[in-house]
């Protein structure tokens, strides 16, 4: 493909074999793919991919370097607009801090589905910036600065979702359900226009029937409640968990204290 131009591709896939004898060099045109898959490693061959109109992309990289794979491929493809997709789908490990910093990169994505290993991949800290954030400027003055509210990253986004190659081991316990209320509960009441339409949870990566957490653009405690079943949550207990969790967060608005129940 490399040096060649192909017109008359709507739909793309590119796999790439790991292999030390094939060079990790791609130049290629494709003016009018708007559905573009790569499957491979490196990253750094999308680089070399022409496709103005594209408006889904799906990245698959297996490869044990997944953070620093991650950083370069968000700012160096997504920030530069290299590709500019609307729809991302991307599974690749990586640590929170690195989605952290990736998720600044991802301002004009509508769709994004992130596919992780096991649900301890991606943690609270790395979804915290889905949601308002608080940044207090610091001064040397006598007078505090009040505190500046930031937009979330992917101001844009409007369906999300999370995609556990495996989901819980008998040892293993599921803690982000509040923190996934949260953010739905931030993005509609905070900011209205950052509002999700869908917040999908594959537990499984072929589970064609994902548990579904948004409805009518608040939360499903249906959906929740199904994830709390397949977290071996008692029902019950799902509000008083997720209640305390928020007590122990504190949430401040410019308005005032956030009341979840409101």
């Amino acid at each position: 493909m490399s040096g060649r131009n192909f017109p008359d591709l709507e739909s793309c896939t590119i796999r790439f074999p790991l292999h030390r004898h094939i060079p990790h060099i791609l130049s290629t045109t494709l003016p009018n793919c708007k559905d573009l898959t790569f499957q491979g490693y490196p990253l750094h061959i999308l680089r070399g991919i022409s496709a103005r109109k594209l408006i889904h992309l799906s990245v698959t990289s297996s490869n044990g370097r997944g953070a620093r794979q991650l950083g370069w491929f968000s700012s160096q493809v997504l920030g530069e607009r290299q590709l500019a997709p609307r729809i991302l789908h991307i599974s690749i490990e990586a640590t929170s801090q690195a989605w952290m910093n990736a998720l600044t990169f991802m301002p004009h994505l509508e769709e994004l589905v992130i596919g992780n290993a096991r649900p301890s991949s991606l943690r609270a800290n790395g979804l915290q910036s889905l949601i308002v954030q608080s940044v207090h400027v610091s001064n040397t003055g006598a007078k505090s600065t009040p505190a500046k509210w930031d937009a979330p990253s992917c101001p844009s986004l409007r369906r999300f979702g999370l995609k556990y190659h495996r989901w819980l081991r008998p040892s293993e316990h599921f803690d982000l359900i509040p923190d996934f209320m949260s953010i739905i509960w931030w993005r509609q009441r905070q900011h209205s226009n950052c509002a999700l339409q869908s917040f999908r949870v594959w537990t499984r990566s072929d589970q064609e029937d994902p548990l579904e957490l948004v409805e009518e653009s608040g939360v499903s405690f249906k959906g929740f409640k199904r994830l709390a079943d397949e977290s071996r949550i008692k029902g019950e207990s799902v509000l008083d968990f997720v209640f305390m969790r928020l007590v122990q967060v504190t949430f401040k608005t410019p308005e005032g204290p956030f009341n979840p129940s409101s």
